[in-house]
């Protein structure tokens, strides 16, 4: 699916665009990013209608964090590291939001993170099995990880495609990493990387419960 997108302001460019589908509506999240001068970057979230087109200038912009996972009743669970720049919060748990956009519910843990942790996991698979709210891993090796079962099941929701040419490199999701320092609880984020043994086409996903790059145009490039 190609869509055409108005030209942005101070020299930005499209870098990258991701929708998935929300099971039993008809509505679609986008996430967006945009690069510009001088290395900076910016990127969004948006909630539309599945007729709706789509564009980051979309008055339906949505704070969603990090997704973790959408359960049966549709509900968006997120975590959030953005509140550093308040110094009187401590390094930890601050507080639980719930937010209703477009009759999509979204629950949104934020946590005070000044580490800046992201731990990467990596693993491979022979196969996975997808139903509507989950998806199972079979055969799984590890390269680096705490994952020591070869069997895996996952909530979806949360989950992105990284592909090259409609071919699959791995999928991708996160979780929240909690530790303690000087008795103090520290959290951070975990990136799993799941790549296949065999070649696997995007196609053999769903477009619901994963977030799959589409392709853009721009009036003026």
């Amino acid at each position: 699916m190609s869509l055409i997108l108005p030209s942005c302001d101070f020299d930005e460019k499209l870098t990258s665009v991701y929708r998935q589908k929300i099971y039993n509506t008809d509505k679609v999240i986008y996430k967006y990013t945009y690069s510009g001068n001088y290395d900076s970057h910016r990127s969004g979230t948006v909630m539309l209608d599945s007729t709706s087109i789509f564009t980051s200038k979309n008055k339906y912009k949505i704070e969603t964090g990090l997704i973790t996972g959408i359960d049966s009743n549709n509900v968006i669970e997120s975590i959030n590291f953005s509140l550093n720049d308040d110094k009187n919060l401590g390094d930890g748990y601050v507080k639980t939001e719930s937010r209703n956009y477009n009759g999509i519910n979204i629950n949104i843990k934020y946590y005070q993170n000044k580490s800046g942790w992201n731990d990467k996991h990596l693993y491979y698979f022979d196969k996975v099995k997808e139903s509507k709210y989950h998806i199972t891993f079979y055969g799984i090796e590890r390269k680096h990880g705490n994952i020591k079962t070869d069997t895996l099941t996952i909530q979806k929701g949360g989950i992105w495609i990284r592909e090259t040419d409609g071919i699959v490199d791995y999928l991708q999701f996160f979780r929240l990493k909690e530790s303690e320092k000087d008795n103090e609880p520290k959290y951070g984020s975990i990136n799993f990387e799941f790549s296949p043994k065999e070649k696997m086409y995007v196609n053999e996903l769903s477009d619901y419960g994963f977030f799959k790059r589409i392709n853009l145009t721009q009036e003026n490039k």
